[in-house]
């Protein structure tokens, strides 16, 4: 497992840096284009994070931002460098989403994870039988055989990336009921996730909740989302979609799901009764 910020971490804050430095000079995109004889929309990739800078184009555009700290330049072209090394998931690029891609990049860099789901259980807390019955039954159409293990492999090794991390994120998790009680893999695959879950909920750092249907339908618990807070960026969201995933950056749109996530926090069970509540599940099995 590496133990260095994923390329996407690096990109994302390399494109932070020069968008703010673009605002220093009071330059817009279009003049930026114009200066540096680039399209428009190549400086939009650019400060977007969907694509890398080569080292010398970065040089051109930090003496076009007048930055000269000579620290923050090496900063930055060392951002620019790592940037475009090649991630572990490189050799499955073909069979994840781009928003996907995108978000398991940074996840292993967050903060803090909160994670809902009103459904199945996360694919970060999921147990290898649990997750090859969850995709397989969660696709719109039967799966190839070497697709299933591509995305099973891939699930695992991000718990890997995750939980084996020398700082890994704080991992705040609430669960609809629905999520705990519905036998994805049949009652024996659901007695172990469970017993997986009650052990997840022991570990530092780690804090698991559910929300019984007693306590009725809740803003924000209509559809699964992840939103990850960093140290010296803003949040980013992820919303899984039925099919798809889609990435939300916009600040207004997480607050909204922020709010609605502490809102479902205050009515689940807290992390003790989550656990025994868990518990009695697992043994009715």
């Amino acid at each position: 497992m590496s133990s260095t910020p994923a390329p996407s971490v690096d990109r994302r804050r390399l494109r932070t840096i020069l968008r703010r430095e673009r605002e220093a000079v009071r330059m817009t995109q279009d003049q930026v284009a114009i200066a540096m004889d680039w399209s428009l929309s190549k400086v939009i990739r650019i400060e977007s994070g969907t694509v890398s800078i080569s080292t010398n184009d970065l040089r051109a555009l930090l003496d076009l931002y007048r930055v000269t700290d000579p620290e923050l330049r090496d900063e930055m072209v060392a951002l620019a460098r790592a940037a475009r090394r090649p991630p572990w998931w490189s050799a499955y690029r073909e069979s994840l989403s781009p928003a996907f891609l995108y978000y398991i990049g940074l996840e292993p860099s967050a903060a803090h994870l909160r994670v809902f789901h009103n459904a199945i259980v996360p694919g970060i807390l999921q147990t290898r039988e649990y997750a090859t019955a969850a995709i397989k039954g969660s696709a719109p159409e039967v799966l190839k055989p070497e697709t299933i293990e591509t995305r099973l492999v891939v699930r695992m090794r991000r718990q890997q990336e995750l939980f084996e991390a020398p700082a890994p994120p704080e991992l705040t998790v609430v669960l609809d009921e629905a999520a705990v009680r519905r036998q994805v893999g049949g009652p024996a695959v659901l007695r172990g996730q469970l017993a997986h879950l009650i052990d997840v909920a022991g570990r530092p750092g780690v804090t698991l909740q559910v929300v019984p249907f007693t306590r009725g339908l809740q803003p924000g618990s209509l559809g699964p989302y992840i939103i990850m807070e960093f140290d010296a960026e803003s949040p980013v969201l992820m919303h899984e979609e039925a099919f798809d995933d889609m990435i939300r950056e916009k600040p207004e749109a997480i607050s909204t799901y922020r709010a609605a996530f502490d809102q479902l926090c205050d009515v689940a069970l807290d992390p003790a009764e989550t656990v025994r509540f868990l518990t009695e599940i697992r043994d009715e099995l």
